[in-house]
């Protein structure tokens, strides 16, 4: 029985991610890549643009973001505190315990 599967969908040439105007040049087994940019006139222009539409998806992306409450952030900054306290005594537990009976082992009292 032969496997049969659909061919693969075509792929637009362009996205906001990889740009047309980029071209990916592959130079033999795996060893070096080349990413060639066409030069326009308005190169400076497309930056500029690109920097604004940058900035406009990242505060459409911090709009649907979904804040929390005061309330809530109270108790996430106490727990966070109450966590950090409870980890740093149980560290400082352990290495005093670790301290002392290394320094019992290693520097015995002699007579």
């Amino acid at each position: 029985m032969v496997e049969q599967r659909s061919p693969k969908p075509r792929v637009g040439r362009s996205s906001r991610s990889t740009p047309a105007r980029l071209r990916y040049n592959y130079h033999g087994q795996g060893r070096s890549y080349r990413i060639e940019v066409e030069q326009s006139a308005t190169h400076d222009s497309l930056t500029r643009r690109g920097l604004v539409r940058n900035f406009e998806d990242i505060v459409g992306e911090l709009r649907k973001v979904i804040w929390p409450s005061w309330g809530e952030l109270r108790t996430m900054t106490f727990v966070v505190i109450v966590t950090v306290i409870v980890v740093s005594v149980l560290l400082g537990l352990i290495d005093y315990v670790l301290t002392q009976t290394l320094v019992k082992v290693e520097f015995p009292k002699v007579g």
